[in-house]
């Protein structure tokens, strides 16, 4: 099974109230946000990745659920399968890491688990943040106009390692700051992990809505690389958002939000594939 088919026929039905119907990479309950990511070595990065920045790539890809639903980072809990052979000087390096996001984003340490074992490296981040106000995947408008925070297509450039992007790819950037100010002016958000076709259409099927995009409107990371695998790749964590606004300072409108179902570009259906866990 793939992952999508996973969450809706068989976490779904068991889901707790609180879950938002896990449509969102968040739940929210009395005023905290919580989410939580896994990566795993041959999977979402490579093995011989340097810990220092392993460490801070845990963390931002929650600061960045985090920054999508609007809240501001409270605290984590850690959880790590490590290989058996896994040195000192590793970990030391590991924490390191840790350390230097903690101090920038001022995010607290709360607890966590260790194990060792004979398989894959394993790091699991449950990441919590406050907001009085989440901001969801559904709750695009007819009209919104569509934005994103920065260029796409640096992360799977950085994946492919294209050497200029792959401090991109090993090092997101979380948009944090950007974040709370869409508590005042965006419908809908998400962060771009995925990729960007497939993230905006899971606002579009949460929000009841379609999309049109237009390629000469897209900020590429590499404007001479494919359109279509640099908005299909993810691991871009740039916010994507829609709103009333006509322009939002320092982001990209991209297109627009239209009644319907699934996406445009330029004027043509196009299928919103992207990464997906599974077979």
């Amino acid at each position: 099974m793939r992952e999508f088919d996973i969450i809706t026929k068989l976490l779904k039905p068991i889901s707790g109230r609180d879950s938002v119907g896990l449509s969102d990479d968040c739940a929210f309950f009395d005023g905290y946000c919580i989410t939580k990511d896994i990566l795993v070595a041959g999977v979402h990065f490579f093995e011989n990745d340097a810990p220092y920045n392993l460490a801070r790539k845990a963390l931002r890809v929650n600061l960045s659920d985090l920054a999508s639903s609007g809240a501001k980072p409270f605290g984590f809990m850690l959880g790590l399968a490590l290989p058996k052979n896994t040195t000192q000087k590793w970990f030391e390096g590991f924490t390191s890491g840790l350390k230097a996001d903690i101090a920038e984003f001022k995010f607290q340490m709360l607890g966590g688990d260790t194990v060792f074992h004979d398989g894959a490296l394993t790091i699991s981040v449950t990441a919590i943040g406050k907001t009085p106000k989440p901001i969801t995947r559904s709750g695009a408008k007819l009209g919104d106009n569509i934005f994103v925070s920065g260029a796409i297509g640096g992360g799977y450039l950085g994946l492919k390692r294209k050497a200029q992007f792959i401090e991109k790819y090993e090092l997101p950037e979380p948009r944090i700051k950007l974040g709370l100010k869409l508590r005042k002016i965006a419908n809908s958000c998400i962060d771009i992990s995925d990729g960007l076709l497939a993230d905006l259409n899971h606002i579009c099927e949460e929000s009841k809505v379609s999309a049109e995009i237009f390629s000469n409107q897209i900020p590429l990371a590499d404007p001479n690389y494919d359109l279509i695998e640099q908005i299909s790749g993810g691991d871009d964590y740039e916010l994507l958002f829609t709103s009333p606004k006509e322009t939002v300072k320092n982001c990209y409108k991209i297109g627009k939000i239209l009644t319907g179902s699934g996406i445009l570009l330029d004027g043509k259906k196009i299928k919103p594939k992207g990464y997906e866990h599974g077979k």
